[in-house]
């Protein structure tokens, strides 16, 4: 089996992607136009951490016009925003407990059953 950690990047997209991480870490205030444009898409994986780390999991500041604390602020507000509407479109007290849950489990449950345990190939002489 060949495993990709990855599955949906490539090298055209991880270089796009560092490009755009290096714009935004020197003009933070694009990622609102960032935001606009790749919305509802996947992003590869720089992009993406940088926008959970950069703009997501930062403490909420005072806003500035201008200042990348505003956008900050306006990520989560949105975000926040987008969560409670999936939630109540969908009549959910937990987010975590969708009506996929007990679906991707039992697949999860499934595939680790039908899978074989490599472990027991491995002995501790074997390392």
């Amino acid at each position: 089996l060949h495993y990709t950690p990855y599955p949906m990047t490539s090298q055209y997209s991880d270089i796009l992607s560092s490009s755009v991480v290096a714009i935004l870490k020197r003009d933070p205030r694009r990622i609102i136009f960032i935001r606009e444009k790749l919305f509802g898409q996947q992003l590869p994986v720089s992009l993406r951490q940088f926008i959970w780390t950069e703009c997501l999991l930062r403490f909420e500041k005072k806003p500035y016009d201008n200042d990348l604390s505003f956008v900050e602020l306006e990520t989560r507000r949105e975000f926040a925003a987008g969560v409670t509407r999936g939630k109540t479109e969908l009549r959910l007290t937990n987010p975590s407990n969708t009506p996929v849950t007990n679906l991707i489990e039992n697949a999860v449950i499934e595939i680790r059953n039908n899978i074989y345990d490599i472990s027991c190939i491995y002995t501790s002489d074997t390392f």
